[in-house]
């Protein structure tokens, strides 16, 4: 059974999930600036983060992902195709 806590962070997660969804189609609709988009990444890096201290995540285990992200967008995406990336 997951803590009340836990479940709390799982759900502030989803909020700040929806709420960069948001600003994203802002951009999109409007071309708005960054600068709300930039706010709503730093508080999912901050319920991130908390997760991290709380053993709910593991760093090494999440970088490892990045590679095998990368190599499916690269694949199925025009990310990168004519453009450096590094």
């Amino acid at each position: 059974m997951i803590s009340d806590k836990k479940q709390e962070l799982l759900t502030i997660i989803m909020e700040e999930c929806a709420e960069i969804q948001v600003e994203c189609s802002k951009m999109m609709r409007f071309d708005a600036d960054s600068k709300k988009l930039e706010m709503e990444v730093g508080d999912l890096l901050c319920m991130l983060d908390i997760m991290y201290k709380w053993n709910m995540l593991d760093w090494d285990e999440i970088e490892k992902q990045i590679p095998r992200k990368r190599k499916k967008l690269e694949k199925w995406s025009n990310l990168f195709k004519g453009e450096i990336y590094e």
